[in-house]
């Protein structure tokens, strides 16, 4: 079996899916929801008309206390269990379906930029105008519960999930997520907010068998209060989100769904909705989370329903009435069942927001002598594998819309093709040269270059070992011609364990060439590659199936060894998903890509025959696996110095889900971020590069120097975790405030992006209100550049202590030669800091500093301002 990087990934996605098809059951035909004809065509049949107070949302809330009493037991517990309405009550189903970039389930999805380019926008109106795009669709489909947004805080950069949330500042995310919750529910289709709360980490989120005890992060309540709960407030306060889903970890010793203070908490922000947990593992014990709060009973861990419940009397029937309340309160204050008016042209309409998402949230990170935009070059030639159709595109898991659907342009041609179609205007010619493999097909390495460790057979020693939790003895010994590890076919005594085993396969590798060799695991677990005793990659705590690839350089016909490790005990498949579904997956796989110096070396020539070169480079961030590197995979970076070395007029363009390192950052001129594009974003970059449009976007998030920089590297207590707990050490300083703690400089701060625009403050001045209790800034932007451009002006409030943290911002155009005054009101509540001592939020009197300037490391002025008196603020955090 081959497989390929970029396409490593919609396996996993579509075992999710399952996943949330039978914890989510679609029980109504879509017809069902009062769809206009032309979305589902050709069906007939009976159509729920929806209960008098669904089509009213400003109806009297006792019309569904009303439903209830009408409701008979089997149909609430069906109700609150698996979503099932009640048609004779009007009740339509309520069906749910992921994500945040876009709908998973939809054949005719529009694939968005990742949800962290909408972030990099700062425009809550553009975030409002995806929101609604977003509830367009998922009605379309059929569906009136979208699974997001995400909008969790990126602790570190290792987090596979980065590329879906609005970053790492709690404001920021905050304003974003409101504005788009209001554009979902304006749909009729309610906006669940998740993973509540800090859901950031993909390593070990469900635990090792046979326990399946997940992570336990210890976080001090200053950091919950200060960094990971506002955004959450301001979703369900300001933005009126109707359902939140709460995560997978334990937060300081308990599961989050069974936390009852925890989920008092979102209740206490103004949450009038439900709670559901996270898929399968997020709820270990039904009542438990019953009793702290979940509403939604789909699948506990432990398997028993709340029929079974009941009927044991460990809940009784107030109980499901008081769940079923809180689901039905949510539909009728969204209106769920009403159809809103969709415009025909829909797919033209989403295809352009895409396209301005891409323009408006790709980010200039530098731009040497104003290289850009390019000033009509004789001819341009665009290297690498993600230049093509393998552009990295999109964030797997949760957020993927599904290769092949129908939506018009939604399989991204890639960069090549954009800057081709957008250069011929100009008469420019365009070549390509491929240069990397970052992309191609890897094949199983064949037996007949394999050799046991005593060189006496073809193929490698496989050994198997278990119960792992026991210490782990010898189960099994064979020879095996590679590393092809499938459920079926592992040693009987290993399949009766699930995977509560480990492996290791060993042997010699005699190369057939000589050259750079990749090597990949694909799979599931943590497994890691040795060759002559160095590793050369490895999967870690990887719950479904993902690959890590690693590169080293062989010499034909000279032996090395080769040794490959597996601990399958945190693998989700193999250890509940099969049980109950069955395993399409494998567990492991080896496979490997021989050398092709030639790539590399007709990249070069094209290089230097060409007036520009633009490379484009990529990650590929997914739902199931932490990065384990920051460094760009499989020989990009040696890809990107060797084409500036041949030609100093080299663009980088990178799609990926979040920081990576940039050694060669000094010796290009131009380096553009496009994160993950979606199914436009290559035309939004064609016209950025020729000058069409200002690169709008400004960093969401801090790029480390290093991947040694920031929370996460203080030791396996801090990342991944050991024991089972991770302890957050940094506490509230997350991000741009890590940096400020520790006096380290980013390679590029948070806020900050360049434009084709040149802005200069003027006439800041700041007045404090007592009376209001408002601090009112007031300055003016000019644009004393070539092109009109988007300026993101930002204000921080310095504390005597040289915190910072971001108070404010706006998002304002100026024209050329022009200026635009801006005026900032911030309440005295968002100034405020949480006082552990007095476990509440104060602001104390005394001085402060007010920073306006264009990013977390750039304050182009400072103005002092004096707090009268001391104000406290409870323990609810500002929103």
């Amino acid at each position: 079996m081959k497989i390929r990087w970029s396409d490593s990934f919609p396996l996993s996605c579509v075992v999710m899916m399952a996943v949330y098809c039978m914890i989510f059951p679609v029980h109504a035909d879509p017809s069902s929801k009062d769809m206009p004809a032309a979305v589902i065509p050709g069906q007939s049949g009976a159509r729920i008309v929806p209960a008098p107070c669904f089509l009213d949302p400003g109806s009297d809330a006792q019309c569904t206390v009303h439903l209830l009493k009408q409701m008979k037991l089997s149909e609430k517990i069906a109700f609150v269990q698996d979503g099932k309405g009640v048609a004779r009550l009007g009740l339509p189903d309520l069906d749910e379906d992921d994500g945040p970039n876009g709908l998973r389930g939809f054949a005719a999805a529009t694939a968005f930029p990742a949800a962290v380019a909408v972030s990099a926008s700062f425009d809550t109106a553009l975030a409002h105008e995806y929101g609604v795009a977003l509830g367009v669709e998922d009605r379309l489909a059929g569906h009136d519960v979208l699974l997001g947004p995400t909008i969790n805080i990126m602790r570190t950069w290792r987090w596979g999930r980065s590329a879906e949330t609005f970053g790492e500042d709690p404001l920021l995310t905050g304003r974003i997520a409101r504005a788009e919750i209001d554009g979902i529910q304006s749909q009729h289709v309610i906006a669940m907010v998740k993973h509540f709360v800090a859901n950031d980490q993909e390593a070990y989120r469900f635990g090792d068998a046979p326990n399946d005890r997940n992570i336990d992060e210890i976080i001090d309540e200053a950091a919950l209060q200060g960094l990971y709960y506002p955004a959450f407030r301001a979703a369900v306060e300001n933005g009126g989100a109707a359902a939140v889903m709460c995560s997978y970890p334990r937060i300081n010793g308990q599961n989050a769904c069974e936390n009852k203070d925890l989920l008092a908490r979102i209740r206490a922000f103004g949450l009038e909705g439900y709670i559901e947990p996270d898929a399968v593992f997020a709820l270990h014990d039904g009542v438990r989370g019953a009793q702290a709060g979940i509403d939604r009973l789909s699948m506990p861990l432990d398997h028993v329903g709340l029929s079974r419940l009941l009927a044991r009397r460990r809940l009784n029937e107030t109980q499901v009435d008081h769940m079923a309340l809180h689901m039905l309160g949510a539909m009728h204050r969204i209106a769920v069942g009403q159809s809103p008016v969709i415009a025909t042209d829909w797919p033209e309409r989403h295809e352009a927001l895409a396209r301005a998402i891409a323009a408006e949230g790709t980010v200039l990170l530098r731009n040497r002598r104003n290289f850009l935009p390019l000033a009509r070059p004789r001819n341009i030639v665009v290297i690498g594998d993600s230049a093509g159709p393998h552009v990295s595109w999109q964030e797997r898991g949760s957020p993927y819309v599904a290769d092949g659907n129908t939506h018009p342009g939604a399989m991204d041609a890639g960069p090549l093709a954009a800057i081709r179609r957008r250069a011929a205007r100009s008469g420019i010619p365009v070549m390509y040269a491929q240069g990397d493999e970052a992309n191609h097909d890897l094949d199983p390495i064949p037996s007949s270059v394999l050799r046991t460790p005593d060189n006496a057979k073809e193929g490698l020693r496989a050994r198997y070992f278990g119960p792992a939790s026991a210490g782990g003895r010898l189960l099994a010994s064979r020879i095996e011609n590679g590393v092809e590890l499938t459920e079926a076919g592992a040693p009987a005594p290993v399949r009766a364990l699930k995977n509560d085993y480990t492996a290791i396969w060993d042997g010699v590798l005699r190369p057939p060439v000589s050259g750079t060799y990749r090597f990949a695991l694909s799979g599931e677990g943590t497994a890691r590659l040795l060759v002559d005793g160095h590793e050369v990659t490895h999967v870690f705590s990887a719950d479904f199936s993902t690959i890590e690839s690693g590169e080293v350089t062989l010499t034909q016909g000279k032996p090395v060894s080769l040794r490959v490790e597996f601990d399958a005990r945190d693998a989700f498949l193999p250890a509940t998903f099969t049980r109950m579904f069955g395993n399409p997956d494998p567990l492991l796989h080896l496979h490997w890509h021989l050398p092709e110096p030639e790539l590399l070396a007709q990249a070069i020539e094209a290089a230097r025959k060409a007036d520009v070169a633009i490379v484009v480079a990529g990650d590929w961030e997914t739902e199931v696996a932490d990065r384990l590197s920051m460094r760009l995979p499989v020989g990009q970076d040696a890809l990107i110095d060797a084409i500036s070395a041949a030609n100093p007029r080299t663009v980088v363009v990178l799609n990926t889900g979040g920081p990576v390192e940039m050694p060669w950052r000094d010796r290009v001129r131009a380096i553009v971020e496009g994160w993950y594009p979606g199914q436009a974003g290559s035309d939004a970059l064609a016209a950025m590069l020729f000058g069409d449009v200002s690169p709008g976007g400004r960093l969401p998030l801090t790029f480390p120097v290093s991947g040694h920089d920031g929370p996460g590297n203080q030791g396996e207590m801090d990342y991944p975790g050991k024991d089972g707990r991770v302890v957050f050490t940094e506490g509230a300083n997350v991000g741009y405030r890590w940096f400020a703690e520790h006096g380290v400089r980013p390679l590029y701060p948070f806020g900050y992006g360049l434009t084709y625009g040149h802005f200069t403050l003027r006439h800041a001045h700041a007045a404090v209100d007592p009376t209001s209790r408002m601090l009112s800034v007031h300055f003016s932007i000019h644009n004393s550049g070539h092109r009109d451009a988007d300026a993101v002006p930002q204000l921080y409030l310095i504390r005597g202590d040289d915190r910072r943290a971001l108070i404010d911002y706006a998002r304002v155009r100026v024209p050329v030669g022009r200026k635009r005054a801006v005026d900032l009101r911030v309440p005295f509540s968002h100034l405020a800091a949480w006082d552990t001592g007095a476990r509440q939020w104060t602001l104390p009197a005394g001085k402060y500093t007010i920073a306006i300037g264009w990013s977390a490391g750039h304050d182009e002025v400072t103005i002092p301002v004096r707090i009268g008196e001391t104000s406290a603020y409870g323990d609810m955090p500002p929103s």
